[in-house]
């Protein structure tokens, strides 16, 4: 005979299987809520994302191999770059 949901008093004669894994605390969040809070926190500490498209940054690094290189590569910049510096410094 099966015990009703309702009795609490009773004894099980045949003890559930324990659960595998951590034990469920109620306390979940959604995806959502997780990414409003990463987001909330890197507002707080200042930390900012740039977009930049894979031309923009195939130019930003050939532009840092030839100063690497030693290469004065000041006057050779292209506008576009110029551009991309000014885009990063408006971004600090």
């Amino acid at each position: 005979m099966a015990k009703q949901t309702e009795d609490t008093k009773t004894l099980e004669l045949i003890e559930a299987p324990k659960r595998r894994g951590r034990p469920v605390t109620g306390k979940a969040k959604s995806s959502a809520e997780r990414m409003q809070l990463l987001r909330y926190r890197q507002k707080r500490d200042g930390v900012k994302t740039l977009n930049f498209s894979t031309r923009e940054l195939a130019l930003i690094f050939e532009s840092l191999q030839h100063l690497h290189s030693g290469i004065d590569c000041v006057e050779s910049w292209k506008p576009e770059l110029v551009g991309l510096i000014e885009k990063l410094k408006s971004a600090y």
